[in-house]
């Protein structure tokens, strides 16, 4: 047989013990069980349903919105103590990335109703600008009082955080003068420094030389085409009709009537040309009046006297010494002309002359002295002017003398009267006919033509 080994057998018993756990559990659980069932029931309160007050239905319809709240009062003006850079900075720093928003009409004419205003308030004494402020501020505007390198200004901004290009308006306050000089930038981001320029001209200037007001932009020339080179740009201070620069230029001018209107720009050096189309190198200022029909008398008087600031062949007239940058489609110009009190002077400025300007105060002064000096000069009544000398007059023709004829003699039948004795009656001696021209006899007396009068220029009030 053989001796294979055999397998164990499984026990039986390892099933009957798991059973016998399980049953032991089940029979504790029961008795649990049993055990809370003896425990007394729990009490439950009465409650009277009519006593019960139910929430109100919820419905579709949102709850009415409270009313707005109104804008805060101004507690008083906004007043700051800035310097020179500081100023300049709180112009134009934040109109750097500003997007341009077309004015409606309504701002507008309350921008044009507030540069009226202040116009006629910062020749007062002790005024309360608080009503101006209230008002600017209804159109996102702020009336503060500035006080810069120790002279009081009043600015018209745009209210913190509503930068969208509105312009930037400075007043000069003191007793008003016969003639104003408003002070221009209106691109003061596109033509380099231009606006930096005019700030120290103004803020520095003193005494009748300087400026009653300060207009410049505060968004970039083409802001509204994104920064791209258009001839049509919303925000072109220049040559969009609705900027606020237009409507502020004509608000001034109607406050103030005699009032010189000078505009700072910039050009690059390799623009200008002759009226024959030759370069000019060595031109760096061109002055004109905005008239295609030549210079005035005061644009005039303002090349004149830059030439004594930067040379002669530095410093060129529109149209007379050069063709372009003439400024004859600028609009503030346009509005000028309109005003027979009111000058224009367009003054274009070279990159060398601008950081000329931008570096030196002694040629700033002496810039400010030939924009301000020579409009003044310009509008003093001029001298008399000396009788005009009497105008080559040809004498008429000299009448030709008579011929006296010889008397015919007497027919030979005729009788003849005796003659009288020499001794009784003494004879006349025949009358002498002159044989040589009597003088010339005085034309009677010509007023010479009128000569025509130069030009007129308004004498100052």
């Amino acid at each position: 047989m053989s001796s294979t080994p055999r397998r164990p057998r499984p026990s039986s018993r390892a099933p009957l013990a798991l059973g016998l756990a399980l049953g032991l559990s089940l029979v504790a659980a029961w008795d649990t069980a049993a055990a809370g069932l003896d425990r007394p029931p729990l009490e439950v309160a009465q409650v009277d349903v009519h006593d019960v007050t139910l929430p109100e239905p919820q419905t579709s319809e949102p709850p009415e919105a409270p009313p707005p709240e109104p804008p805060p009062e101004p507690r008083g003006l906004t007043e700051r103590t800035l310097t020179l850079g500081e100023a300049k900075a709180q112009i134009w720093e934040a109109g750097r990335h500003a997007h341009f928003k077309t004015p409606s009409d309504g701002e507008r004419a309350a921008l044009a109703t507030l540069v009226v205003d202040l116009l006629e308030a910062v020749t007062w004494p002790e005024v309360d600008l608080t009503e101006h402020d209230r008002a600017a501020r209804e159109h996102d505007l702020a009336v503060e009082l500035w006080r810069v390198q120790g002279q009081p200004f009043v600015a018209l901004v745009e209210a913190p955080g509503r930068d969208r290009g509105a312009g930037a308006y400075l007043f000069r306050p003191g007793p008003r003068r016969a003639r104003e000089v408003l002070l221009q930038a209106p691109h003061a981001y596109h033509d380099l420094w231009t606006g930096h320029i005019a700030a120290y001209m103004f803020f520095e200037a003193e005494g009748e030389d300087a400026p009653r007001a300060l207009f410049t932009n505060t968004a970039h020339r083409f802001a509204a085409t994104g920064g791209k080179r258009a001839k049509r740009s919303g925000s072109d201070a220049c040559h969009a009709p609705a900027h606020n620069l237009s409507a502020a230029t004509e608000a001034a001018l109607t406050a103030l009537r005699h009032v010189d209107v000078v505009q700072l720009h910039g050009f690059d050096e390799g623009r200008p040309r002759r009226a024959d189309g030759s370069a000019v190198a060595p031109v760096e200022v061109i002055v004109s009046a905005g008239e295609a029909a030549g210079s005035t008398p005061r644009s005039g008087a303002v090349a004149t006297w830059l030439k004594g600031v930067f040379g002669d062949e530095a410093v060129a007239r529109y149209p007379e010494d050069v063709r372009a940058l003439g400024a004859t489609r600028n609009l503030q110009s346009h509005l000028v002309q309109e005003v027979a009190e009111a000058t224009f002077v367009h003054v274009e400025l070279g990159a060398a002359v601008r950081e000329r300007l931008r570096k030196s105060a002694e040629t700033r002064a002496a810039f400010v002295g030939a924009l301000v000096g020579a409009p003044a000069a310009a509008a003093q009544a001029p001298p008399e002017p000396p009788p005009p000398e009497p105008l080559p007059i040809e004498a008429p023709p000299r009448p030709t003398p008579p011929q006296v004829a010889a008397p015919e003699p007497p027919p030979a039948e005729a009788s003849l009267p005796e003659a009288p004795s020499p001794a009784l009656a003494p004879t006349e001696p025949p009358a002498e006919v002159s044989t040589t021209e009597p003088p010339p006899t005085e034309p009677p007396p010509t007023e010479p033509p009128p000569t025509e009068p130069p030009p007129a220029v308004e004498a100052a009030d």
